[in-house]
């Protein structure tokens, strides 16, 4: 199967490599509000004004297109034979000093006949920002066949770093990279999605996994419509690659033939990821009874 390395970069492209843009998701949110009509102001009798108590206010977080949850099934296979399937969930939790933040959970596994060669399971979690996506924590438990292993990465509201670590066995590896415009996979999976796609121009973000520090890139394409689990969905078309950042070299880590679609309405669901390697075709597809929204 797949090189280990490469295998969980292409994880970590089939959650993160969505849509990117200048946009942020209020102005989406507002692109999509009822337009307010200007109507001719009619003469009235002067009123008395009353002085109004004031009232007081307290900070809301800004409305996300994610504030309902979601959950997502997908389905994997290799060279059209099955070759597992996976879940994630998002919910809104508010924290011990009242911040609401994002709790996102997903698990992903192998198929039994993959198993045999490649044994995979990964389970994953998360907590992030809903009003900028700001990475909180993350944690990825991963098991191949007998190897265990887990990245994670924390932000450090002091240092006002992300502290990212390695675990294999009792040996510990970590590093730190200052916190900004760089994201762990899952907070960087809904802030690209939250953001406007626009047809021809190029998009990119940093990503941190505990142990590498990527640069994606993705060349947006045209919608188009696709098939998916049996049914018509209008898409957009990506073509992403992904540059280590820690090496000196412009290799794309990613097969040359790797393609995702997104749905083309605010919220850019996954709906297709297809990889050709030298072994033959990866794709991960999404289950469509996955998205009633709980």
């Amino acid at each position: 199967m797949v090189h280990h390395r490469r295998f969980v970069v292409l994880i970590v492209v089939a959650l993160c490599s969505l849509l990117m843009s200048d946009t942020t998701f209020a102005v989406v949110n507002h692109a999509h509000s009822p337009a307010v009509t200007r109507q001719t102001p009619t003469k009235a009798a002067p009123a008395k004004t009353v002085p109004a108590k004031a009232v007081p206010t307290q900070p809301q977080t800004p409305r996300s297109i994610f504030a309902q949850g979601e959950t997502l099934r997908f389905s994997a296979t290799f060279n059209q034979l099955d070759a597992g399937g996976g879940e994630m969930q998002l919910r809104r939790e508010r924290q011990t000093d009242g911040r609401e933040v994002f709790r996102f959970m997903g698990k992903a596994r192998t198929s039994e006949w993959i198993d045999y060669l490649y044994k995979r399971r990964d389970n994953a979690e998360a907590t992030f920002g809903m009003s900028d996506y700001s990475p909180l924590s993350f944690l990825l438990l991963s098991r191949e066949g007998d190897r265990r292993r887990e990245y994670g990465v924390q932000y450090d509201p002091q240092m006002k770093t992300l502290l990212g670590s390695e675990k294999r066995k009792a040996r510990v590896r970590e590093q730190s990279l200052p916190a900004g415009n760089i994201y762990d996979p899952v907070s960087a999976f809904y802030l690209l999605r939250s953001r406007e796609m626009i047809p021809g121009t190029p998009v990119e973000t940093q990503i941190f996994t505990g142990k590498g520090h990527y640069r994606f890139v993705a060349q947006v394409h045209e919608r188009e419509t696709i098939a998916v689990d049996g049914k018509k969905r209008l898409a957009f078309r990506l073509h992403p690659e992904v540059y280590s950042l820690e090496k000196d070299t412009h290799e794309n880590i990613l097969p040359q033939e790797t393609t995702l679609w997104v749905s083309a309405d605010p919220t850019h669901i996954p709906l297709r990821f297809e990889s050709g390697t030298i072994w033959g075709w990866i794709v991960v597809e999404l289950d469509q009874r996955s998205l009633a929204r709980e």
